[in-house]
């Protein structure tokens, strides 16, 4: 998925380009020294992980009896679906933050 810089610098904007806090906390918690990328990696891992946990529910709700006709399957099929899109964009946006920590900094 293509990052969108624009989303990025205004989520930037809103939380801040300092993973100072987040690298301190988890530094202590876990006893070694975690940079801006580990937490931008890890935090991409575990939009993988839902990524892929709303993919199984997707398909779980497409093979329900009486999925063409139920609305309210139809309405959290929509709903998982943009959920997904929303962890990919994040996931792509986690990534490029990895591993282009300097050009973050700069939107």
């Amino acid at each position: 998925m293509k990052v969108n810089k624009q989303k990025l610098k205004e989520e930037k904007d809103v939380y801040s380009s300092d993973f100072t806090p987040i690298c301190d906390s988890w530094s202590l918690y876990l006893g070694i020294k975690i940079t801006e990328k580990d937490v931008a990696m890890m935090m991409a891992q575990l939009k993988d992980t839902r990524i892929r946990y709303i993919q199984e529910k997707l398909n779980n709700i497409k093979d329900k009896t009486g999925f063409l006709k139920d609305h309210e399957l139809q309405e959290d099929f929509r709903l998982q679906k943009n959920l997904l899109a929303e962890n990919q964009q994040k996931k792509a946006h986690y990534l490029f933050i990895a591993t282009n920590f300097e050009q973050y900094k700069k939107l």
